[in-house]
Order: structure tokens, then C-alpha cells, then sequence
């Protein structure tokens, strides 16, 4: 017995309709008051294009149409949209369809569910109000409301406004109107509260008759402020100042006798914008203006003569009327020179025995006067605040360094000899840190210490250090190359370049400051991969070359410095000759590293491995996806059953390269019924290692189509027991006998073809319950098939 199943598979498609709801079905609102109670848009199909309504921002969702008869024109309804949907609209037009022309106004709720707004009906007929939704969502639920509104107030025209009490003595004999309304466009309503007040009257130190007195601090902590305000304040007579004098319309007035030939005027608590000090000198009613003395803020004044009254004219910088302000104002004395203003009185600096600076000394330019020695080359405008320090040499070299500069950028400068007749040393100037050299150990050296700008009001406290350089490091010169080992994964090592020089060795780098440090390490492949990983404010230089002394660079080695301070530098090394000794420079791009700032450095050369574990699945009639463990880059090669493949980045004769490949890969565009071969290899060329070779061959066949009437299935060609490749067996009792081609039947001499057969219930037992079925066959539906077989 024999069975042969043909399975086939239709695909119904339903279709629904959605119950239309349109001007010409709209719901009539026969009654005002109207509600709607709970509706939705939902299955009322979309009628209208987007930028039909009174906002062209809605539409092209469903929507649900009303209608109303006007009769009693004109007239106006307050209209309500609410419910659970967002962004909807209820738009009333005069015609159908909707059109932005025919649109009388309406409703929107915008991001919020709900929304009201007044409407009036000019004219009598019957009107459309289409509730619908933006563009997204296209539907919700609503619920819609009209209603009368009620009578505007009685101050609705200027006929009918309201008297104002005034809530003050404000008394001008004019009466004013105030009109009163919402920044919205549509009819939008609100209750509100109105009032009047009156400006408090002018300060009374408006003008400089009635100037404040200020208590003048003794130092620049302010312990002792004076409140103030240029609420009501007016315009003054005096000359005005040079600076935001447009601001002058709400000034007020201050005054100090000076203790000192200079003080400072600050502001402070200041709640509206910016406040201006100018100073002035006489006496009110010919006061004159003090030239430059006025500044927004802070104004340090000079040049004062002590037991003189000076007068403030303080204002906000800006003219707006509606600008005024409380404020705090204090007048400050500065302190007096430092010790170490002159260079007689420079301050002895300890020695640090290295750049770590563990012992500084403080300073400040506070106060500080110009000294009469020659300049210096760098930045000379700003020793107008100069103070000394002094050190003695214990190396040829040293470093002044500052640091915790309050304000500003300190100078250091170093001058010879002694005070009175000190000579500056050429070149011996930096900003922030100065490395000297060609010194005498044991003579002395001054350090004029200085901030860059001229303004007077730029002074600073800061710390001072000088430090010494550590001697140079073993590998300081490439004889001296310390060997790092090489390994297939990264172990770093740390190093400095504290202590460094500049050799000038032949072939080295030549990238900013080279005070550099060498390395070496012998081949152990024909590539390697160096890493040197700087510390914070080690901006890593790496360079390579092939001997001490030498000009040949191996490729990959030339000396770069990609990142910046605190970066990852990587030369990735090819052409490598096994055994060989090669030279790692490394140093610092700016040279200003410290005994803490250190680096990481690694030679690597891991083996190109050969991928493993590759496994194709998820076939298809037209692909598969191919699938191994790891990460790196890779490249896959397949082709028919027996093609040869490549290697590395060339494809073998009929192979097919992806890459790079990833795991899992898919594989497409393959032939039905077609038996295919995988490989994958490692590409390590990023690392400099090459390719890897291929991996052990993986073999897959794909699936077959589905084939057209006529189908015939012989069985000459296939090889016992097999069957063909695009049929399949359901064996169910999972036993030995089933489906298989055979050759020739003893029970059927004249059978000489290949046959299918199935033997079964020979013993008694076994039942005839194994299925062979065909590849798929496309049908048509309604039409008639013969199946034969024989």
C-alpha cells in the first residue's frame, strides 16, 4: 500500500466596513443646551484631508459630523470638546465640505483633552461642526457641548469701565482708562483681579545735597555695607561720567572722606542688573567728574588725597525706566605693599630637590608697586604689581613654578646681582612655569614675580616653588633602551620621563620638546603592536627605529602623537624581521611632566588565530546564516560543493568573499536544492598579524522552491536508498523500515528502473504509517489536478 499527501494552503482575506459618518449622515443638534455625552471617531471612516478646518494643523483622522439649523442669527454658543482624546478639533463651517473658506471658527484641545471657546453664527442656515483628530493619533473618543454664554460684563466697552481706587495718595487730577484683555486670538475668557499702585517717592539721596555718608572699610572684606536703592531716583544735573552714562536716569547719590590715596568702591546684593560707581570730587552743586574713575561693579580708585570727601554717583548701566534696583555699597581700603615689593625685601625661597614641589611659598601681588629694575622680555607691561623672591642654585637648572593663582597668569622673571643693580637674565622669563638654565650653583637669583594684565585691578595671591631636576633616567639615550618583554596580550609597565634630556641622538623624534626616554624589545613575530598609555598632562610622542644611532624606520613606526594629554598611543608595527632588536622612543609633547605623571607602555604580538566552532543554520531555498565564536575582524568564503578557497583578502577560483564577516553572517542569493561550502579566516592586519588560515570546511544544502504543473518525480539517477533531494520522509514510528528508491523488484521482473518503495506488515506487525511527500507544488484554486503514479 502506498500513500502520497499533497498538502495545499489557502489564504482568506476578510474584508469589514466601517459605518461612514459625513455631512450628508451628520448628527443634527436639534436643541441648545446640547451635549453629546461619551462618542468616538473610531470607525467613522476619514472623509476629510488634513488643513480642511479652521486650523490647518488637524485632520486626516476619522471623524464625526454634526449638523445645526440656525434660525435666531446672529447668535453665539459656547462650545466645549472634551473626552479622553488629545490633539482634536471641532471645526464649524457654513457649507459641506470643509474648507478652510467655509470655516467659522472653532475648538482645538492641543496636547490637553479638553478645550472651549466661543462661536458666533452670523447668519441663518444650517452649519457642519466636524469633530476630528491631528494627523496621529487618527482617532479617540469626545464628548461635545454647546451652550448660551453668558452677558458680557458691564465693562465690556470703554462706555462702561469701572472707577479704580487708588491705593495711595496718588493724586495727578487726570483720570486714565485702562483696557484690559487676553493675549490670546480666540475667545478666550478669564476673571482677573486689577490694581493701582503709586512708586514710592525719590530716595533722599536723589541728588548729591542729600549724599549718604559711607563708613570706609579698613581692608577689601566689606564688613561694613550701606544699603541703597534707584527706586524713584531721577536724573541728576551733574556732568555725566564716561562710562554707561546712558544709565544715569536713576541715579543716586554716596559719599567718603578718603584714608587712603586709594580705595575701592564695590557693589553687592544687587537684585536688577548692573550698578555703576563714578566718582566725583568738590561739592554739590559743582562737583566734577574724576576722569576714569568709573566702572561697573568694583571701581578702584587712586590717586586720592587723604581727609577729602569724594562723592559716588551710583546707577544702573542701563536707561530703561522700568530698571531700578536695591543694592549694597561699601568703600574698601587696600592693604599695604607687601614686605617683598622691592627687590631689597625679596623673600628667600627654599629648594625643592625635584619638580614634585612638596615646599611653595605664598605671595600676593596685592598692593604691589612697579620696581625701577629693567624690564624683562616677556609680558613686561604687567610688572606694575611686581614682588621679589630670591633662591640659590643647587643645580645648573631649576624650576619657578606657580601655583593656586587666585586672578590672572603670574610671570616669573630671573635677574643677577644684587638689589639696587640687578640685570635681567636673557630668555629667563615664562608665564606660569619657567625652566632656567646655565646657572652657578651657589650664586644667588632673583625672582621678579608679576601678573600679565596692566589693569591695577588685577592682583593676585599665588604659591611659588623651585624645583630641581631629577638626574637623567638609565634610558635616557638609546644604549640604555629598556628591554620590554613581548606578549600575545597587553601588560603594561610603568614608566616616567622625570629626569630626561634632549640628546639629539640621530634618527629620533623631533615633535615638540623631545626630553625622552627609550625602550627596547626583540621581534617575535613579523609584527607587533606597541601601546603607551599617558597619564593625566602626558601627552604621549612614541616613535620606532630599527638600531641605536639609525635613520630606518620599521613600517608603522614612524613618530606620531595622535592624542592629546592623558591619550592612548598605538604604532601597529609590519615587515618585522623575528629576532631582531628594536628601538621604542617616548616622551612628553609639552616636556612639562612631573615625577607623578607617568605612562604605561606594552609590546604586543598576538598569533592570527584560525576561527573554530563554524556552524551554518537557519537554511534557506535562497540562503543560511553562518555563525562561530570570538571577536575581531573576519572574512568568509564560500562557494559549490569542491571549489578552492583563497586566502587571505583574494577569493580562491569560485568563491565568494564577504567581508569583513560577522558572526552570526548571513548568507543570500544561493541556488534551490544546491549543497554549498563554508570557510572563515582571521583578518589581523589591524594589528599588524596578517590573516590566519582558513578554517575546517562546513558544508549545507539549501531548500528546495516550490515547483509548476506539470510535476514528474523518476527515480533513475538516485543512488539506493536515498531519495531525492526535494522530497522528504515523516517517518512515525521511527523504526528501520520506511521510504527508500530501489533498483528492480523480484516480485516485478519487468520493473528495470529505479523505483520509491516502502516494505511494511511483512511480519504481521508493522504498520503502514511512514509519509513521503513531494516538494511543494504551486496550485490554483478551483482547478482540477490528475495524480498518477506507477
Amino acid at each position: 500500500m502506498k500513500k502520497i499527501y499533497f498538502l495545499m494552503l489557502m489564504l482568506l482575506a476578510l474584508h469589514t466596513t466601517r459605518a461612514q459618518n459625513t455631512c450628508a449622515t451628520a448628527v443634527p443638534i436639534a436643541a441648545i443646551p446640547f451635549s453629546s455625552g461619551p462618542l468616538t471617531t473610531c470607525g467613522t471612516g476619514n472623509d476629510y484631508a488634513a488643513g480642511s478646518y479652521f486650523n490647518t494643523s488637524y485632520g486626516a483622522g476619522e471623524d464625526f459630523v454634526f449638523s445645526i439649523d440656525i434660525t435666531t442669527a446672529p447668535v453665539t454658543y459656547k462650545m466645549a470638546l472634551g473626552g479622553a482624546a488629545t490633539w482634536k478639533i471641532a471645526s464649524v463651517h457654513n457649507a459641506c465640505p470643509p474648507t478652510t473658506g467655509n470655516s467659522i471658527g472653532g475648538v482645538t484641545t492641543s496636547s490637553g483633552a479638553t478645550g472651549e471657546a466661543q462661536v458666533t453664527f452670523a447668519a441663518n442656515g444650517t452649519y457642519y461642526i466636524i469633530v476630528d483628530t491631528w494627523p496621529t493619533p487618527t482617532c479617540g473618543e469626545f464628548t461635545l457641548s454647546l451652550s448660551i454664554p453668558p452677558p458680557p460684563p458691564a465693562n465690556d466697552n470703554a462706555g462702561g469701565a469701572i472707577g479704580l481706587t487708588v491705593n495711595t495718595d496718588y493724586n495727578c487730577g487726570t483720570t486714565y482708562y485702562v483696557r484690559a484683555y487676553t493675549t490670546a486670538a480666540s475667545s478666550t475668557q478669564t476673571a482677573f483681579n486689577i490694581c493701582v499702585g503709586t512708586p514710592p517717592p525719590p530716595p533722599a539721596n536723589d541728588e548729591a545735597t542729600g549724599a549718604v555718608l559711607l563708613t570706609v572699610n579698613t581692608d577689601y572684606a566689606c564688613g561694613v555695607t550701606t544699603a541703597g536703592t534707584t527706586i524713584s531716583s531721577t536724573q541728576s544735573a551733574e556732568a555725566a561720567p564716561t562710562c554707561s552714562a546712558t544709565g544715569i536716569n536713576d541715579d543716586v547719590w554716596f559719599r567718603f572722606v578718603a584714608t587712603a590715596a586709594a580705595h575701592r568702591i564695590s557693589f553687592s546684593g544687587v537684585t536688577t542688573g548692573t550698578m555703576v560707581a563714578a566718582l566725583y570730587s568738590g561739592t554739590p552743586g559743582s562737583l566734577a567728574f574724576i576722569t576714569g574713575a568709573c566702572a561697573s561693579t568694583t571701581l578702584n580708585a587712586t590717586g586720592l588725597n587723604v581727609g577729602d570727601t569724594y562723592y559716588v554717583r551710583a546707577y544702573t548701566s542701563v536707561a530703561t525706566a522700568t530698571t531700578q534696583t536695591n543694592f549694597n555699597i561699601c568703600v574698601g581700603t587696600p592693604p599695604p605693599p607687601p614686605a617683598n615689593d622691592n627687590s631689597s625685601g625679596a623673600i628667600a625661597l627654599p629648594v625643592n630637590a625635584d619638580f614634585s614641589c612638596t615646599t611653595t611659598t605664598p605671595g600676593t601681588t596685592v598692593s604691589a608697586t612697579a620696581s625701577p629694575e629693567a624690564a624683562p622680555t616677556c609680558s613686561a607691561t604687567g610688572i606694575d604689581d611686581d614682588v621679589w623672591f630670591s633662591f640659590v642654585a643647587t643645580s645648573a637648572s631649576h624650576r619657578v613654578s606657580f601655583s593656586g593663582v587666585s586672578t590672572g597668569t603670574m610671570v616669573a622673571a630671573i635677574y643677577t646681582g644684587t638689589p639696587g643693580s640687578l640685570t635681567f637674565l636673557t630668555g629667563a622669563c615664562a608665564s606660569t612655569t619657567l625652566n632656567a638654565s646655565g646657572l652657578t650653583i651657589g650664586d644667588t637669583y632673583y625672582v621678579r614675580a608679576y601678573t600679565t594684565a596692566t589693569t591695577s585691578a588685577t592682583q593676585a595671591n599665588f604659591t611659588i616653588c623651585v624645583g630641581t631636576p631629577l638626574p637623567p633616567p638609565v634610558n635616557d639615550v638609546c644604549s640604555g633602551a629598556i628591554t620590554i618583554p613581548v606578549g600575545a596580550t597587553c601588560s603594561y609597565q610603568t614608566f616616567t620621563t622625570a629626569g630626561a634630556t634632549d640628546n639629539d641622538e640621530t634618527g629620533d623624534c623631533t615633535l615638540g620638546t623631545e626630553a625622552a626616554v627609550w625602550f627596547k624589545f626583540v621581534a617575535t613575530q613579523t609584527y607587533a603592536t606597541i601601546t603607551v598609555d599617558g597619564a593625566v598632562g602626558f601627552d604621549a610622542v612614541v616613535g620606532v627605529l630599527s638600531a641605536c644611532g639609525s635613520t630606518t624606520v620599521p613600517t608603522g613606526g614612524a613618530c606620531v602623537d595622535a592624542t592629546a594629554d592623558g591619550g592612548i598611543e598605538t604604532r601597529i608595527l609590519s615587515g618585522l624581521t623575528v629576532g631582531e632588536t628594536y628601538y621604542i622612543q617616548v616622551y612628553d609633547y609639552q616636556a612639562d611632566v612631573l615625577t607623578t605623571s607617568a605612562f604605561d607602555i606594552c609590546v604586543v604580538s598576538e598569533p592570527c588565530g584560525v576561527p573554530t566552532g563554524v556552524s551554518a543554520g537557519a537554511v534557506t531555498s535562497t540562503g543560511a546564516s553562518i555563525t562561530w565564536p570570538g571577536t575581531g575582524t573576519y572574512i568568509l568564503e564560500y562557494g559549490l560543493t569542491g571549489f578552492t578557497p583563497g586566502t587571505g583578502a583574494t577569493a580562491g577560483a569560485g568563491g565568494t568573499i564577504i567581508s569583513p564577516a560577522n558572526s552570526v553572517q548571513a548568507i543570500t542569493g544561493l541556488t534551490s536544492s544546491t549543497t554549498y561550502q563554508v570557510y572563515v579566516r582571521q583578518d589581523c592586519t589591524s594589528t599588524g598579524g596578517g590573516y590566519s588560515a582558513n578554517s575546517t570546511v562546513v558544508s549545507f544544502t539549501t531548500l528546495c522552491d516550490a515547483t509548476n504543473v506539470p510535476y514528474v518525480q523518476n527515480f533513475n539517477g538516485i543512488t539506493p536508498p536515498a531519495i531525492p533531494a526535494c522530497m522528504s520522509i515523516e517517518n512515525v514510528a521511527a523504526d528501520t523500515r520506511t521510504w527508500r528508491t530501489i533498483t528492480g523488484l523480484t516480485s516485478f521482473p519487468e520493473i528495470t528502473s529505479n523505483v520509491i518503495g516502502y516494505q511494511y506488515n511483512t511480519d504481521g506487525i508493522t504498520p503502514a504509517n511512514d509519509w513521503l511527500y513531494t516538494q511543494g507544488i504551486n496550485l490554483s484554486t478551483g482547478t482540477s489536478y490528475t495524480v498518477s503514479f506507477r
